[in-house]
């Protein structure tokens, strides 16, 4: 295994608000022997994979105020996601070399912005939105005749690529209460989800 990650954080302060720039890139690579056939007598050799995966992630604030009790920020967002996986395994009963290949690449990208009210000394309020568009495209190559044999025929799925797009808007408000200094009573309401996705080991879309 190894592990590279990096990040960067910057600001500008101006006369009328505050710029926040957030930036990372990760990359992950793996290379391991696993054994995925849990019979006492397995028919197949343990397999070797080795797999890539990258992020790469930038995000830009603006942070400002309106008078003394209102807040605010706006912000964009964007993401690239990719993964890479492959592994060969020699298969014991027709002694055929089972090569598999697939990538996954995720795209994101959002809007998104939150305002605080301070109404007195102890009720305030938040409301916030996020829009958020993601596009993920997957590429594999499965093929199982050399496990069932050429006669499977039918099995051998080949190369299957495939996309899909996902979009939503997610909504957050909260009220607060500053009884006493120390006690702080609030309620809250957030809407957010999940997109699908894809597993590029395998030659189907798992969503």
């Amino acid at each position: 295994y190894s592990l590279d990650e990096l990040g960067l954080r910057a600001e500008w302060t101006t006369d009328t608000g505050r710029i926040v720039s957030l930036s990372q890139h990760q990359e992950f690579d793996t290379e391991l022997s696993e054994t995925i056939d849990a019979r006492p007598s397995p028919l197949a050799q343990p397999r070797i994979l080795t797999s890539n995966d990258e992020l790469s992630s930038q995000e830009l604030r603006w942070h400002s105020e309106i008078g003394d009790s209102i807040e605010y920020l706006v912000g964009v967002f964007y993401a690239e996601h990719d993964i890479g996986i492959s592994y060969e395994q020699l298969e014991q009963a027709t002694q055929q070399l089972i090569t598999v290949f697939g990538t996954a690449q995720n795209k994101s990208s959002a809007l998104f912005t939150n305002f605080s009210y301070q109404l007195d000394e102890q009720w305030s309020f938040s409301l916030g939105g996020r829009y958020n568009e993601e596009e993920e495209t997957m590429n594999s190559n499965l093929d199982l005749s050399a496990i069932l044999g050429e006669g499977s025929g039918s099995l051998n799925v080949g190369q299957v690529i495939d996309q899909q797009k996902d979009d939503n808007t997610s909504f957050s408000f909260k009220t607060r209460y500053q009884f006493v200094p120390d006690i702080l009573f609030y309620v809250g309401w957030d809407s957010a989800y999940k997109s699908g996705g894809y597993n590029p080991q395998v030659a189907n879309i798992s969503r």
